[in-house]
């Protein structure tokens, strides 16, 4: 069953209810990346703000020490820890404990690494902004300026409706090539400047979309560090 949790929108600090679903993922973290920490302490639950350093993939997570009230928190070793997270556009959280705390070279704690995440995505179709060139069936030429699992945002110089077909020929960035795509227009906007119009993919092209969604979905995994996973660099350290 769905694990239903309470939060905090990192975006805006507004109280948030969030549905981890049941499908796991394998965990993405990222150098400085914003930590929320739920704990217990004495009849109450607090929340409080983190930072990571760095991890040991399996063994530990390198965070900063989180303050409270002014404070660094006197969680003691081996308490339970609700981390929550937002990365490329999902909301990941997991439970784990608190292996070690650290005053040098700063204040950090040490958790235990979490074998599975839950996920939860906060974008119906995860988009990727590009400068694309694309083509329509009479050869006139476009500007596709955000493309998702389901759809494009495209710059155009023609008086195009809502409920207009159009068949899109372009070439993805990984080089593949998407031929007589069918799409529906399902938004206009017009300025002084540019005209755009939404468009919807024909969800019966599943061949070419599923090009489409390994290009996207590509675009939003994490960037992988080059060097060493244990690194925790001098600059980063706990909030003042």
């Amino acid at each position: 069953m769905p694990e239903h949790v309470d939060g905090v929108d990192p975006r805006n600090g507004s109280r948030v209810d969030l549905i981890f679903e049941d499908n796991a993922v394998s965990p993405q973290f990222a150098v400085g990346l914003d930590l929320y920490f739920e704990i217990r302490q004495r009849q109450r639950r607090v929340r409080v703000k983190s930072n990571m350093l760095g991890w040991y993939r399996p063994n530990v997570l390198i965070t900063t020490a989180p303050i409270l009230d002014g404070r660094q928190m006197t969680t003691p070793i081996g308490a339970e820890i609700v981390v929550r997270y937002m990365l490329e556009g999902s909301v990941y959280g997991f439970v784990t404990r608190l292996v070690q705390k650290y005053q040098n070279p700063i204040n950090m704690w040490l958790l235990g690494y979490p074998e599975l995440i839950e996920v939860k995505s906060l974008r119906q179709s995860p988009r990727v902004q590009m400068y694309l060139q694309v083509k329509d069936s009479e050869e006139n030429a476009w500007m596709l300026m955000d493309l998702s699992l389901h759809g494009a945002l495209l710059s155009v110089n023609a008086d195009w409706k809502i409920g207009d077909a159009i068949f899109l020929n372009f070439t993805l960035p990984n080089g593949e090539k998407i031929e007589q795509l069918r799409g529906e227009v399902v938004r206009v906007h017009h300025t002084r400047e540019e005209r755009t119009v939404g468009v919807l993919f024909d969800k019966e092209d599943q061949v070419q979309l599923a090009k489409i969604r390994e290009y996207v979905e590509s675009c939003q995994l994490p960037q992988r560090r080059l060097t060493t996973e244990f690194d925790i660099p001098r600059e980063l350290g706990p909030e003042t």
